[in-house]
């Protein structure tokens, strides 16, 4: 059945979709104009102060808190509004001035209306309403003005944006990167088109990114900066160096020209050094008017290494071996003693390689060290190395070593390694009476010493026949001449040597049981002698210097002075045993005549 009301329920359709679409229009426009004019407001405060991260969040919070008013304000009461057609009747009645008539057609023609009242009352209201619904314009008072004010305001936003987009793209495309907290720049006059630190590049101007990249440098080596610059060239530049443990410790370095630029060039080098790393920081650059956000510089600690030095002195001399400070750098071993040298990571920085370079008499030998553990801390030389084994001479050594990052020390560990010679054993021998008869057995008293220890010990005795019979001591010769006499032979008597062993080689007497005191009696009688031969007395010590496979090694021979002794008769031996006696008795007298302060009286 065809509705008698379709020509007004289509025409208030109209209107109620004309007033939804209006609502939208003026609701999302005035929301629309609210964030351009928030992001224009962000982008005029960010790019006179050029704000941080952090201060661009604070900014980005109060402009989002100014959109979110303006919705509030402007466009949350028209949207999610909706109107039924009896609405849109009665605002028609309104405009039109009209009863209520509009109204109560609608309600007559719904189902409902059977059971309401006279059914020819209602047919008559519907009847006159369809009538008269031609001729009422709906549209009477609808309010266009609002819409035409905020779309307005849009227009201009969204003009002025264009027109920045047309001008300065790059200006656009640098705030929509720090809009989502990016790190690129606006752009300068001055362009920063590349920074490197110590050889390694860290910025470059074809990237987005304003902030140089995080870079490593060695502790305690300088930092070198280098800084292109394009566009309107700088003369002077800096970087801003800050303490990563300290942020109030600041340096400022002053940025140089490398080099000029050349007549027409449109590049230019600028170079800053901080002479000596430290500690871990953070640099900024700033050239003309461009500028880079902070990276930060990483300390690498250079290798730090402790050298354990053990002297291995020989065998037979370790009971008295000297300690030697371990960590020293100059010491002195026992000739023919090893040592073990062992570097070791201080800083638990693993190793790459190590080295020890020995100069020996003048010629320079590398030792490449070998890792003793699986974390590469500790270094030695290989077992089979012989360079520091039985060491007879002076040695200077080095060592370097190159770490995991391939840095080395700053200086290398230097040092000597000297030679402490094992001193020459030391005898004695001594006689009383030099005068003896042919088979006399006169008692030789002897003393050995030896530092470290004695292998053999031996007499050896030097006959000469065939003396001069003469020499003889008479009562009127003292016994200085005839000493004399003794010492002084006539190069062309004919000798003979005798040895007599006192201690064994295979008995060394090592240094606990030194010095070794005795005498030995020796038998003239196996000789032969007659009245007027002579024999000279050595005593020959040997010191010990350990053994080998192929047995004891050969140690150094010292030789005491020499004793001469005359072969006389009774006769000779009484007058030399009087001299001897004369003459001790003198020396006697002249002791105590000293003692008693008595003095000869002048003649």
């Amino acid at each position: 059945m065809t509705s008698r009301l379709a020509i007004l329920r289509s025409r208030l359709a109209r209107l109620r979709g004309a007033r939804a679409r209006l609502r939208a229009v003026t609701a999302w426009s005035a929301l629309a104009s609210s964030v351009l004019i928030a992001l224009l407001g962000v982008f005029a405060v960010d790019f006179m102060f050029g704000l941080a991260a952090p201060e661009r969040m604070v900014v980005l919070a109060l402009a989002i808190a100014a959109i979110g008013w303006a919705y509030w304000r402007f466009t949350r009461a028209l949207v999610g509004r909706g109107e039924s057609e009896i609405d849109m009747a009665l605002l028609v009645e309104r405009q039109q001035q009209i009863d209520s008539d509009l109204v109560a057609a609608l309600q007559f023609e719904s189902a409902d209306a059977k059971c309401w009242g006279s059914p020819q009352l209602t047919g008559a209201v519907v009847e006159y309403v369809a009538a008269a619904a031609p001729t009422i314009n709906v549209f009477q008072g609808f309010d266009r003005r609002q819409m035409v004010r905020r779309l307005g305001l849009l227009a201009a936003c969204l003009a002025v944006v264009m027109l920045a987009t047309a001008m300065a793209p790059r200006h656009l495309a640098a705030f929509f990167n720090r809009l989502c907290l990016g790190s690129m720049h606006y752009p300068t006059q001055t362009r920063i088109d590349q920074i490197v630190v110590n050889g390694t590049s860290v910025f470059s101007g074809e990237n987005a990114a304003a902030a140089p990249a995080d870079c490593k440098a060695a502790q305690g080596r300088p930092l070198t900066f280098l800084v292109t610059c394009s566009g309107q060239l700088p003369q002077t530049g800096s970087i801003v160096l800050t303490a990563a443990s300290a942020v109030h410790s600041r340096t400022r370095l002053e940025l140089r020209p490398l080099s000029l630029p050349a007549e027409g060039g449109n590049t230019v080098v600028l170079i800053g050094e901080l002479a000596r790393l430290s500690e871990d920081v953070t640099f900024k650059v700033a050239a003309g008017d461009a500028w880079t956000e902070p990276a930060l510089i990483r300390m690498i600690p250079l290798p730090i290494v402790e050298l354990q030095v053990t002297p291995r002195p020989p065998k037979y001399a370790a009971a008295r071996a000297e300690k030697t400070d371990a960590s020293g750098r100059q010491f002195a071993v026992l000739e023919g003693s090893a040592v073990e040298m062992t570097v070791e990571s201080a800083n638990r920085k693993p190793l790459a390689s190590a080295w020890l370079t020995l100069q020996k008499g003048g010629v320079s030998q590398r030792i490449d060290l070998v890792p003793r553990d699986s974390n590469r801390y500790v270094w030695s030389p290989a077992a089979a190395e012989t360079a520091l084994k039985d060491i007879r001479q002076e040695l200077r050594y080095e060592i370097q070593v190159v770490d995991a990052d391939g840095l080395s020390l700053e200086s290398p560990i230097r040092g000597t390694i000297r030679i402490r010679p094992d001193q020459p054993p030391t005898g004695l021998a001594e006689v009383i009476h030099k005068v003896v008869l042919p088979a006399a057995e006169p008692l030789i008293a002897y003393r050995a010493s030896d530092d470290y220890g004695i292998s053999r010990l031996a007499l050896v005795v030097d006959v000469e026949r065939g003396g001069i019979k003469a020499l003889a001591p008479t009562a009127s010769d003292d016994t200085s001449t005839a000493d004399s006499r003794i010492a002084s032979p006539a190069a062309a008597l004919p000798t003979e040597s005798h040895r007599y062993e006192i201690l064994a080689p295979k008995e060394p007497l090592t240094s606990e049981r030194l010095p070794m005191a005795g005498s030995y009696a020796l038998s003239l009688s196996p000789l032969k002698l007659t009245k007027g031969d002579r024999i000279k007395l050595t005593l020959e010590v040997t010191d010990y210097r350990g053994e080998n496979d192929e047995g004891p090694v050969a140690g150094q021979i010292a030789l005491s002075d020499s004793l001469a002794l005359e072969i006389s008769d009774e006769s000779g031996v009484l007058a030399a045993i009087s001299q001897a006696d004369q003459r001790s008795e003198q020396q006697l007298s002249e002791i105590i005549k000293r003692q008693l302060g008595i003095e000869e009286e002048p003649k």
